[in-house]
Parts: structure tokens; C-alpha cells; sequence
């Protein structure tokens, strides 16, 4: 997969890299829910709708841009299979690393489009947007 293809396009067809924006123009909807600790954010297909809901605890959180581009990725790299629950730990666990592979990337290009340039430092994403430290290796992937 050519994630910064996909990317790319994502921007052409929406006009931004925000991923609140690219649902919206993709007629994902986003649902805040109480969640425990885990999930943050799950995607879902119901009745041939995509949703993605969030915890309602990052309403206010910088996390939320991470957490809906995240889920934004299992739309679009894993459409067809929200049922993740079925799958066996490899599959699961290579479905994730694509799936923050695909939000720390997008989410660079939201930083440049946000600011006007790219962020001279990893921290800038992780505060901006939540991105977490253990996506850093995914830069530019």
C-alpha cells in the first residue's frame, strides 16, 4: 500500500489533510461514546454505514485527531473487516501498525497544512494531534 498516495488523494478529493474533514466529505460519521480505557476509538460498518467512535474523554484531547485518523486507516486499508475480533493476532497486529502508519503520515501533512510547515521536532505531532512516541518509525514509511 502507498500510503502516501492514498494521502495525497485524500487531500485532492476533501481539500485537507484533517481527518474530522475527510470523514465528513467521505460521509464517515464520528460518534463520541463512553468508552473504559481501551478502546480509545473503534470502526465500525452498521447497515452499510461507516462509523467511527471516539471516547468521549478525548472530546477536548489532542488525541482525537490520532485516535479518528487511526480509525480513518481501518476504513479505508481494511474496509470489510470491522469485525477485528475473528482475527487471529497476526492479522491483528499488522492491521494496526498500517493503520498508524497511515495516521502518523496523514497527520504530518495536517501539521504542514495547520502551520505551513512540516515539524521541526516529533513532539510538535505528539502535542498538536496525540500522536504517540512508538509511531515516530512510521514517518514518511
Amino acid at each position: 500500500m502507498d500510503y502516501l498516495e492514498l494521502i495525497a488523494k485524500l487531500k485532492s478529493l476533501s481539500g485537507s489533510y484533517n481527518p474530522f474533514i475527510i470523514c465528513a466529505f467521505l460521509n464517515i460519521d464520528i460518534r463520541y461514546v463512553p468508552f473504559l480505557d481501551n478502546p480509545r476509538g473503534q470502526f465500525q460498518e452498521i447497515l452499510n454505514r461507516k462509523v467511527i467512535f471516539l471516547s468521549d474523554s478525548l472530546m477536548e484531547s489532542p488525541e482525537r485527531f490520532y485516535v479518528c485518523t487511526h480509525e480513518l486507516g481501518h476504513a479505508l486499508l481494511h474496509e470489510g473487516i470491522s469485525n477485528y475480533y475473528v482475527l487471529n493476532r497476526t492479522t491483528r497486529s499488522k492491521m494496526e501498525s498500517e493503520a498508524d502508519r497511515f495516521a502518523t503520515n496523514i497527520l504530518l501533512s495536517c501539521h504542514k497544512e495547520d502551520t505551513g510547515s512540516y515539524p521541526r521536532k516529533f513532539e510538535h505531532l505528539q502535542t498538536a494531534y496525540g500522536v504517540p512516541l512508538k509511531s515516530e518509525r512510521y514517518l514518511l514509511d
